[in-house]
C-alpha cells in the first residue's frame, strides 16, 4: 500500500509540474496579443505576431476561430493557408480526419511560424513580408459555408464547414487595415494548398485585383476523387463560383486552370514530394476505403503526380513546378516521402540537389523568373 501511495504521489507531482510548465509556456511563449478593435497597420509592431479576431469565426465543433498576422517592413503581402486534413463524408466527419478546433493556445501557430516560410529567419527570402495566416479547423479546404449533419456513437452531430466564412471575415478585416501591397503571394500547405488553389482566385479578384505582381504557390496538394464537385456543393456548401470550376477528379488542377484564365498575369507554382506518404494514404482511402499508406499507394501517387505536372506544364503557361525527394515519410521502408515543405526550415535551407531552395525558387518566380525542378524524379 505504501509503495502504491508513493507512486501516486510521484505521478501527481509529475503531472502537476507538467501542468505548471505548460501554463507558463501558454502565457509567455505560446500566446499572441490580440489586435485591438479599429487598429491600423501602424498599430502593429514590425515582425511581431498578433491574433486577429473576426465576427462569427467558427471551428468545426462550433468553438471559436481566429486568424494571425505579422506586419513586415516591406509593403509585400503573403496570404498563408494552413493545412490539417479534410472531411468528405459521414465516416471522415465522425473519425475526425481533420483539425477539429483551435487548440494548444497558439502552440500550433508557433510551430509553423517559427520554422516555415512565414518566419523572420535571415535565410528566408520572405522574412520582411507581411504575413496573414488563415488557420484551418473546418475540414473543408477553407471553402465551406454550411453545416453537415452526421451520426456517431449513437448521437447526432453537426460539423460546421465554415472555412469560407472564416476566410472572408479575416480578409475583410485585414484588407481594411493595410494599403494595397506591391506584391502578393497566396500560398498554403496540404489542405491549405488545396485551399490556395480554390481561393487564390477569390483573393486576387475581390481583394487584390490591382496588385501588379501576383504569385500563387500550392504545396503538397493532390488527391484524385470523382466526388469533389458533389462534396463541394452538398457537404461543404462551397460558394457556386468555386464549385462550378470543378469538372474533373483533380480539384487542384481544375481550380488552377480557372485561376490562370481569370488572372493570366499570376505566376502559378506547384511543389510536392515525389511519393508523398500522407497524400498516398488519403488517396488509398478515396480509392479503396483503406486508411493506410503502402508502397503500392506511393507508386500510384507518383504516377498521379506525373500526370499532374504534365497537366500544369501543358495547360498553364505562366507556371513552374518543384518536385523533391530526400525526406523520408515515417521511416517505414516503403519508399514514401515527406508531406509538405513550406512549413519546415527545409524550405529555405535544403535545395534537394537543385540549384536553389523552394523558398528561393518561389522568390525567383515573384521576380519573374520561372524554373522547373525535379521532373526527372517522376520517371
Amino acid at each position: 500500500m505504501k509503495k502504491h501511495k508513493k507512486t501516486l504521489i510521484i505521478l501527481g507531482s509529475t503531472i502537476g509540474t507538467v501542468a505548471v510548465i505548460w501554463g507558463l509556456l501558454t502565457i509567455f511563449v505560446f500566446h499572441f496579443p490580440k489586435v485591438k478593435n479599429n487598429a491600423g497597420a501602424k498599430d502593429l509592431k514590425e515582425n511581431k505576431w498578433y491574433r486577429i479576431d473576426v465576427n462569427d469565426g467558427k471551428s468545426s465543433d462550433g468553438s471559436e476561430w481566429y486568424g494571425y498576422i505579422k506586419r513586415g517592413s516591406e509593403n509585400k503581402l503573403m496570404i498563408y493557408f494552413q493545412g490539417g486534413g479534410v472531411s468528405v463524408n459521414e465516416y471522415t466527419a465522425a473519425n475526425k480526419f481533420y483539425n477539429k478546433k483551435m487548440w494548444g493556445n497558439d502552440w500550433f501557430m508557433n510551430l509553423n511560424t517559427n520554422i516555415g516560410i512565414g518566419n523572420t529567419n535571415k535565410n528566408n527570402p520572405f522574412k520582411d513580408w507581411t504575413v496573414v495566416v488563415v488557420p484551418y479547423t473546418t475540414g473543408d479546404f477553407h471553402v465551406g459555408t454550411g453545416e453537415y449533419a452526421y451520426h456517431d456513437d449513437g448521437n447526432d452531430h453537426i460539423l460546421y464547414h465554415n472555412g469560407y466564412n472564416n476566410y472572408q471575415s479575416l480578409m475583410n478585416k485585414v484588407s481594411s487595415m493595410f494599403e494595397a501591397p506591391e506584391e502578393i503571394l497566396v500560398t498554403g500547405f496540404s489542405a491549405g494548398g488545396f485551399g490556395t488553389s480554390l481561393l487564390a482566385n477569390d483573393v486576387l479578384t475581390n481583394y487584390y485585383n490591382d496588385v501588379p505582381n501576383k504569385t500563387v504557390l500550392v504545396d503538397s496538394s493532390l488527391l484524385l476523387y470523382d466526388g469533389w464537385k458533389n462534396t463541394a456543393e452538398n457537404v461543404w456548401k462551397a460558394p457556386s463560383q468555386i464549385s462550378e470550376r470543378l469538372v474533373s477528379d483533380n480539384i487542384t488542377l481544375d481550380s488552377l486552370l480557372a485561376l490562370s484564365k481569370d488572372h493570366p498575369d499570376a505566376k502559378i507554382l506547384f511543389d510536392c514530394s515525389v511519393r508523398d506518404g500522407e497524400l498516398a494514404k488519403y488517396q488509398n482511402y478515396l480509392d479503396t476505403d483503406n486508411w493506410v499508406a503502402t508502397k503500392e499507394s506511393g507508386e500510384i501517387f507518383q504516377n498521379n503526380l506525373k500526370n499532374m505536372v504534365d497537366g500544369i506544364k501543358n495547360q498553364i503557361p505562366n507556371s513552374a513546378v518543384y518536385i523533391w525527394d530526400g525526406i523520408e515519410y515515417d521511416e517505414q521502408g516503403m519508399n514514401l516521402t515527406h508531406h509538405t515543405i513550406i512549413n519546415l526550415p527545409n524550405a529555405y535551407k535544403d535545395d534537394f540537389g537543385n540549384d536553389e531552395t523552394i523558398a528561393e525558387w518561389a522568390m525567383d518566380a515573384v521576380n519573374g523568373q520561372l524554373h522547373n525542378y525535379g521532373e526527372n524524379l517522376l520517371n
